[in-house]
């Protein structure tokens, strides 16, 4: 065996064991104090002459807690970032289109450019927004429809389509008044 490679003589020590307990245990005794020392006990038996009682300690209790954490942050990050949507709407108003626009908590945009494009994605104005949120522009083509898409910066960005058959329909349905003109 081994002996014989080292010579016949010298003394061969056992192969180490790692034994690493499942449960740490903490102890308190009959009078309320605390054993502040730990005690690793191979076959995790309680030793009754030292505490009248034990309360197990999970080492990976520290990891559930950061997982807790983490997830507990993760949610009110995302509800945070919910509560700053953008929202945009655009509709035919006679021979005009209006676009609002407006954040999920329901305040308005201060500032922002309202870009239109047509059917195939040309840009055809650009305009910026009021300090209502709304903003107002004349409908002259719409043959392949309109995207309208607003901008208030900070990666706040939304967009509305206008299809020729939603312009058509509500320029049947809302003809400009004279107030409007």
């Amino acid at each position: 065996g081994l002996g014989r490679l080292i010579g016949e003589n010298a003394a061969v020590a056992p192969p180490r064991r790692h034994h690493r307990p499942s449960k740490r245990e903490i102890l308190f005794h009959a009078d309320g104090n605390v054993d502040r020392e730990t005690t690793w006990q191979e076959d995790g038996a309680i030793d009754r002459n030292k505490a009248t009682r034990s309360r197990f300690y999970d080492p990976s209790a520290g990891r559930r807690q950061v997982i807790a954490v983490f997830g507990i942050g993760l949610i009110a990050w995302a509800a945070a970032s919910f509560a700053h949507e953008l929202l945009v709407f655009a509709w035919v108003d006679g021979d005009s289109v209006v676009v609002e626009g407006k954040f999920s908590n329901g305040r308005t945009p201060k500032q922002g450019t309202v870009s239109v494009y047509d059917g195939s994605d040309t840009l055809l104005l650009t305009l910026p927004i009021k300090d209502d949120g709304m903003a107002r522009f004349p409908l002259e083509d719409y043959s392949s429809g309109l995207k309208v898409e607003l901008d208030t910066g900070s990666g706040h960005t939304a967009y509305w389509i206008l299809t020729p058959q939603d312009i058509a329909d509500q320029r049947s349905k809302h003809p400009q008044t004279e107030a409007r003109k």
